[in-house]
């Protein structure tokens, strides 16, 4: 596939687990397949990763690539349940203890044998503060990884920590000697399923099968993830055949005219995700939670999720997913209700003064600057529906639409106004609770502090009782709403689009991949 054919693609659209090896005992002979099969897995991502090394990694396209080349201590399956993987076996004879066999026989692509020392190395240097690990603080709660023998290793932790399993031990794994390996963050070495070969930036990542695979071995030979931003070239690459597989995120439109086409298959399901106004709580104009509920009462849910999302997608109304053990529907949000609005400008000092259609205070418009990116179509049509709203209402409302590097460079360093992007990946509530929203957290980029929202966080996740934390989360999650620490606007979808000659490829609510060791794609 070249890059002609490529910028043909985005021309025309201007114009108009099954965890197949983990959890299951090793395969004695399962070659990649050839003859009425294609050797080649097409796969069109998204975003470009910004780093391969897992232990750096910030967004979900790297876990797609290193989720085939690495493999972890445990996955999660397609019912959000924890398997074994890299461990055979576990035990908690404590609240504060976990104890991992390990699987034998098991070897890094580079020949080098997998053991406790990999899994040490692996945790520790995530932990270290001057490794650089932006989700170091995920990984507090253990306070030392303790090599018992070659296959048995001990986690010993400072507090419990509920979500251990399908957070922590899903990191995957990387050789011990992976920092001394130059240039591994670009062409990183695992146990898994695929070699890595190659990554030619802005264009494609290529992986090869792992012939000595520990478990089942891939169906296809070659897996390739061309680098496509733009959905609509995305889907022309996938309708002409270049690639296999698209996914979220995906416009409505393509969706449903997908839908109709039997060449292929749409899958659709709720996802693990938002798409959130995030509020910048050091801007002085939002630092007055009178405007920042009064903009929450001007942004239409119900309208971008029938909408913009043509029913794919829900309305928002708390940071708990409907999906999750812990939503209630007693979590009361933010309807649409521009007269609540105004009367919540107006209570705070803002009022059309000279009658230019703006409202001001004290000589001042009511400016505020709404940031997204580039590759997603959805989330920029969301940022101008929202101006519209907004601008109706009276606010000056400015739309800035960057490039994904750019964007979350600014979202994390906190220059941004209200910024739309999604979270992904909320298999528990503490992922984005606790990760994003706490105060201390170095991910709470938007500065809001809580120090009851705080507590309920930190006590829910020490807590092994599913029905206990559900209480502690809800009262959190009234908590963001009542403060507009964030506001939900939709409940994410999951949409994966393959070709109907692909087999053997399943879904995962969570958009992990790692199913694609089973696929083949039919000659």
């Amino acid at each position: 596939m070249n890059a002609k054919r490529f910028a043909g693609y985005a021309l025309a659209g201007l114009l108009a687990f099954s965890m197949a090896g983990c959890g299951e005992k090793p395969s004695p002979s399962s070659p990649a397949q050839s003859g009425s099969y294609k050797d080649t897995l097409n796969i069109g991502l998204d975003v470009e990763p910004e780093t391969l090394d897992p232990r750096l990694a910030r967004d979900i396209s790297a876990t797609r690539v290193f989720e085939q080349v690495c493999d972890s201590l445990v996955e999660v399956n397609e019912q959000l349940e924890p398997i074994p993987c890299l461990a055979e076996s576990w035990e908690n004879p404590d609240e504060l203890t976990w104890i991992f066999k390990l699987r034998q026989g098991v070897k890094f692509h580079d020949g080098s044998d997998f053991d406790a020392e990999d899994v040490k190395h692996t945790f520790d240097t995530i932990r270290d503060p001057e490794f650089g690990a932006v989700y170091a603080a995920n990984y507090a709660s253990i306070s030392e990884v303790v090599v018992e023998d070659p296959y048995t290793v001990k986690f010993i932790l400072s507090e419990p920590y509920a979500p251990l399993l399908v957070y922590n031990m899903t990191l995957p794994i990387v050789p011990a000697e992976a920092d001394d390996m130059e240039g591994f963050s670009e062409h990183p070495i695992g146990t898994g399923p695929y070699v890595f070969k190659e990554w030619s930036r802005n264009s494609k990542l290529t992986m090869e099968a792992n012939p000595d695979y520990w478990g089942e071995k891939a169906k296809t030979q070659n897996l390739v993830f061309h680098i496509v931003p733009e959905n609509a070239t995305r889907v022309a690459a996938l309708e002409a055949g270049d690639v296999d597989l698209v996914h979220t995120p995906l416009t409505p439109q393509d969706i449903q005219r997908l839908q109709q086409d039997p060449r292929f298959v749409v899958d659709t399901m709720s996802g693990l995700g938002i798409h959130q106004a995030a509020f910048n709580h050091n801007v002085e104009l939002l630092k007055d939670k009178r405007v920042r509920m009064a903009l929450a009462h001007l942004i239409d849910k119900e309208t971008m999720a029938q909408e913009l999302c043509q029913g794919i997608e829900r309305p928002g109304v708390s940071v708990l997913l409907p999906t999750s053990w812990a939503w209630s529907d007693s979590v009361t949000g933010f309807p649409y209700d521009p007269e609540k609005a105004k009367a919540l400008f107006k209570e705070a000092g803002w009022e059309d003064s000279d009658g230019d259609g703006i409202l001001d205070k004290d000589g001042n418009k009511l400016t505020v600057t709404i940031y997204t990116y580039t590759q997603d179509d959805l989330k920029m049509q969301m940022a101008e529906y929202m101006q519209n709203t907004f601008t109706s209402a009276g606010v000056d409302a400015q739309v800035k639409i960057g490039e994904w590097p750019s964007f979350i460079d600014d979202v994390s360093k906190g220059n941004y106004e209200i910024a739309v992007f999604g979270m992904m990946n909320m298999i528990d509530p503490d992922k984005y609770l606790f990760t994003y929203l706490r105060s201390t957290s170095p991910s709470n980029w938007g500065g809001y502090s809580s120090a009851e929202f705080d507590s309920l966080v930190e006590q829910a996740r020490k807590i092994s009782d599913q029905s206990e934390r559900a209480k502690l989360y809800q009262k959190a999650a009234q908590i963001n709403n009542d403060e507009v620490m964030h506001d939900v606007m939709v409940y994410q979808g999951y949409v994966a689009i393959h070709s109907a000659k692909m087999e053997g490829f399943t879904p995962h609510p969570a958009g992990y991949w790692r199913s694609l060791r089973n696929a083949t794609v039919q000659d």
